[in-house]
C-alpha cells in the first residue's frame, strides 16, 4: 500500500507474534480501509445528503451521475491527504 498517496490504513488491525515462552516478539498493523477511502466515503455521503431527488436517485444538482460523485469524492480526499501532511510530524 502506498501510504504517501492513501494516508495509510484508517482502521488497521494490530497483530503480534509471541515466542514459545509467551514473550512478545513483534507487532505490526495491517488491513483496514485506507484513509483516502474513508475520506471519500464521508465526502460522497455529504454530497448525496446535500442533493435533490431525481429519477436516478438523490444527488447534488450540479452532478449528473454517480461517476461524477465518485470522482469529486476521491479528488477532495486526495487534497485532504495532501493538506494533512502539513500537520503531521511537525
Amino acid at each position: 500500500m502506498n501510504t504517501e498517496k492513501t494516508g495509510g490504513a484508517a482502521f488497521p488491525e494490530t497483530k503480534c507474534n509471541t515466542t514459545h515462552e509467551g514473550l512478545l516478539s513483534e507487532t505490526w498493523t495491517e488491513g483496514g480501509m485506507t484513509l483516502l477511502d474513508y475520506f471519500a466515503a464521508k465526502i460522497a455521503g455529504g454530497l448525496m445528503a446535500n442533493g435533490m431527488s431525481t429519477s436516478e436517485g438523490t444527488r447534488p444538482p450540479y452532478m449528473r451521475n454517480d461517476k461524477e460523485i465518485a470522482e469529486m469524492s476521491y479528488s477532495l480526499s486526495a487534497a485532504m491527504i495532501e493538506e494533512r501532511k502539513k500537520y503531521i510530524n511537525q
